[in-house]
């Protein structure tokens, strides 16, 4: 969009305002007006404007008045026109020193106020263009300076050379770079010929002479073909390359050459680590294939030793050894050599540790180095040749194994190179001599197992998670008939009765589903069935664990028909023991009656309330009929006191109360002379005795007296209360529970006492006239025919 140029008239006559705002108005421009200088000033704060038609002669404040206060205050571009109708009056050289560029004189024309404001404006706008091209010339030459300026600072930074030559290879300049690689200082080099900072020359035979023509890079080449050429070059510890670029006038001939040098010996060394990392993991292959050829160790040390000194990168005289440690002897024992003298042979076939290098290696644990034979070689032979070594230990977690021995030449100096590459074979070696190791142990545990499993008796069999059998050792044919040709990949259910195979579909499903297994680690009882469809009893464990080709149950199978029948003999032994013994508990407790009846009824209801805290309890099977035995019979040394004694019915002497006190050592008299399966004698001996150690005979206390002792003491307390007595009427029930709760603790047994109350408060326990139980189940649920299954067929001893 055009530009609408502000006109600022500045005049005292209104006619001069009106004729110049209608015309200038019509051409586009913006007027404003004011009607003498400070007026001008003013508006020209606000409005800055491009013309001012200024009239020299005004009240107030002229206009030469003005021009000077104009150029005090502003500095905007502004072309200032005067107007005046008294040429003579004016004093031109003042009005070009303020800046007037232009006069207009009163009367003017239309056409040359337009005519001097146009030229006003054109010149404005050429000075602007003028201005604004000089200004971005100014702004084009900062940039090329900064440019310059980038680009020296670039150069002389660079993390590489840079060299710039004339075609006669003359320097002209170099970067910092290369200073600091050549060691010249600028006054050195600036303005002489390349070739004279790198000192190598070649001849030029096409020309017959011997003219310097440098031979460290390819520039001559660059001049010849024009076209850009690169060589790598080793200069003193660093490797170099470098790149020549020719550069072209303007007649496309070469005026000058750039020369790129860079420093990439951190390249050429991380080759040379990836050549050596190749050439160790190609032997550390070979060895490894070497590894697992089926041969005696000895054998892949003797392949690996001679594939080692087969490298011809390394310099080794081709000979050597490994030695691996015997730890009963600690020593070295020779393994593998190669181009070992007789002398050698025998000297070198047992070395013990830190003896010699090789016994200082695997004495340390660390890499032994020697130039030549010195004060450390300690073995040696008169025919012994001049040599070094390199003895490395072949170490695994931190075990020395054994050393791997290397001749070099004499005088070879220490390298770091070639203990990477050794070490890494020794570690090889390790591994190889550890899986050897460990392979030898699998075998001989694999042949020990197989012996143990196929001489075995027991039977061995092994089920996938299909229930297929896997496995069958010869104890399994003999025991059920088949080989294991004819039941590889059979069912298992196949020798097992057909009343089991349900129940043993259903345990593998849910082992399978849930991973809940009853039966592993336990051991089953189950019958067996052979190829000729006989049942047998057998015995089981089973053991769960998993491989690569899934789940597996493996199963150790007894035949225990023979136990059985010994089961069964021993069973009919128990029981006529049994019987044996409940006749002399019915003998004695018969004894006892005939003497005193009342004391035959209350040991038979002792025995049975006995019996029930027991099972009350949870106490075992064989505790539970030792303490109904004891019960029954736990007075029975009553049979030296007296009858008067016995029956009177009224207070007892005290020498009468310590005859009846002296019961319980009586009964343990008569009874250690029988041979019980249970301490009977020592359950009537303590029935007495009392927590607190208030008791009789022997006044023991808590755990010095036997649990059955302490239930039937409980027993005896609550039945006797509970029961007529020969010298007083029942006390009643209520009053024995009374009894045995307030002393809990003190003189009972809690859990006795606990076990007692529960009994009669909670599972209706009650006292029967007879000894006999002849009531259903439903009745006492501690009745003896009630609880026989629940104890295992218990034997009833009959009171």
């Amino acid at each position: 969009m055009e530009t609408k140029y502000r006109i600022l008239v500045i005049d005292d006559e209104q006619v001069v305002h009106d004729v110049i705002s209608k015309h200038l108005g019509k051409k586009g421009y913006d007027v404003h007006h004011a009607f003498n200088g400070e007026e001008g000033l003013l508006v020209c704060t606000s409005v800055q404007p491009s013309v001012i038609l200024l009239d020299l002669k005004m009240p107030v404040m002229n206009g030469l008045e003005f021009l000077d206060k104009f150029r005090e205050q502003f500095s905007f571009p502004c072309s200032i026109i005067a107007v005046t109708g008294h040429a003579g009056d004016v004093d031109f050289e003042k009005c070009f020193k303020n800046g007037i560029m232009s006069f207009l004189h009163k009367p003017f024309s239309l056409y040359e106020l337009i005519g001097v404001i146009d030229s006003s404006i054109n010149l404005q706008r050429t000075q602007h263009s003028l201005l604004k091209e000089l200004s971005e010339r100014k702004s084009v030459e900062e940039k090329h300076l900064q440019l310059l300026d980038d680009f020296e600072a670039i150069f002389e930074n660079a993390p590489f050379g840079i060299a710039y030559l004339d075609c006669e290879f003359n320097i002209i300049k170099m970067n910092r770079f290369l200073y600091n690689i050549t060691g010249f200082q600028p006054k050195d080099i600036v303005g002489k010929p390349c070739y004279e900072t790198v000192g190598e020359y070649a001849a030029d035979n096409a020309k017959g002479g011997m003219e310097k023509v440098c031979s460290f890079c390819k520039v001559a080449e660059s001049l010849m073909t024009g076209e850009p050429t690169a060589v790598e070059r080793p200069m003193g510890k660093n490797f170099l390359k470098l790149t020549t670029i020719p550069l072209f006038d303007k007649d496309k001939s070469i005026s000058h050459f750039l020369e790129v040098i860079e420093d990439i010996t951190w390249q050429k060394e991380a080759e040379g680590k990836i050549v050596r990392h190749y050439q160790i993991q190609g032997t550390i292959n070979s060895i490894l294939q070497i590894s697992i050829e089926p041969i005696p160790l000895k054998d892949v040390l003797q392949q690996v030793l001679e594939l080692v000194l087969s490298i011809p990168r390394f310099s080794f005289q081709s000979k050597g050894s490994i030695h691996l440690v015997d730890d009963t002897t600690h020593t070295l024992v020779l393994c593998a050599h190669h181009n070992y003298s007789e002398p050698l042979l025998t000297i070198c076939d047992v070395i013990p540790f830190g003896r010699c290098l090789c016994g200082l290696a695997a004495s340390t644990g660390e890499i032994i180095h020697a130039e030549t034979v010195d004060e450390r070689h300690t073995i040696r032979y008169d025919t012994m040749a001049p040599h070094g070594h390199y003895c490395i230990p072949i170490v695994h977690n931190n075990k020395v194994l054994g050393v791997f021995n290397m001749y070099i030449t004499e005088g070879h100096k220490r390298s770091s190179e070639e203990e990477e590459f050794l070490s890494a074979i020794a570690n090889t070696i390790s591994g190889v001599i550890v899986r050897n190791q460990r392979n030898a142990e699998i075998r001989e545990r694999e042949e020990h197992f197989r012996s143990v499993v196929e001489s075995t008796k027991n039977a061995i069999i092994t089920i996938n998670s299909s229930g297929n059998i896997t496995f069958w050792n010869k104890a399994a044919e003999n025991m059920f008939g088949y080989t294991f040709d004819e039941i590889r990949s059979a069912p298992v259910a196949k020798i097992i009765p057909e009343r089991f195979r349900k129940g043993h579909i259903e345990g593998m499903d849910r082992v399978l589903k849930t991973g809940e297994a009853r039966v592993i680690g336990e051991m089953i009882e189950l019958f067996g069935l052979r190829k000729d469809g006989s049942e047998f009893p057998i015995e089981f464990s089973v053991a769960r664990w998993k491989a690569s080709t899934g789940i597996y149950f493996t199963a150790v199978l007894v035949d225990i028909t023979k136990r059985k029948q010994a089961e069964e003999t021993l069973a009919e032994s128990f029981e006529n023991l049994r019987k044996a013994l409940g006749g002399v508990i019915q003998t004695l407790s018969m004894a006892l009656e005939a003497k005193d009846p009342y004391t035959a009824g209350h040991q038979n209801r002792v025995a049975d309330l006995s019996r029930a805290i027991a099972i009350e309890m949870g106490l075992s099977h064989h505790q539970i009929e030792g303490i109904r035995m004891a019960g029954a019979i736990h007075d029975v040394g009553k049979i030296w006191v007296p009858s008067e004694i016995l029956s009177k019915p009224g207070k007892l002497h005290e020498s009468e109360f310590m005859l009846i006190k002296n019961h319980s050592f009586v009964g343990y008299e008569i009874l250690s002379t029988v041979e019980f399966p249970w301490p009977i004698d020592k359950i009537v001996l303590q029935h007495h005795e009392k927590l607190d150690g208030s008791g009789y005979p022997q006044g023991l206390k808590g755990e010095e007296i036997l649990i059955e002792a302490r239930i039937i003491c409980v027993a005896d307390i609550v039945e006797a209360m509970s029961s007529h007595r020969p010298y007083r009427p029942s006390l009643g029930m209520d009053i024995a529970l009374e009894e045995i709760v307030s002393n809990k603790g003190i003189l009972y047994d809690i859990y006795v006492v606990d076990a007692c109350l529960r009994l009669f408060k909670e599972k209706g326990f009650t006292f029967k006239d007879s000894p006999k139980y002849n009531q259903s189940p439903r009745q006492n649920k501690y009745d003896t025919k009630a609880n026989t299954n629940k104890l295992n067929n218990a034997v009833n001893i009959k009171a």
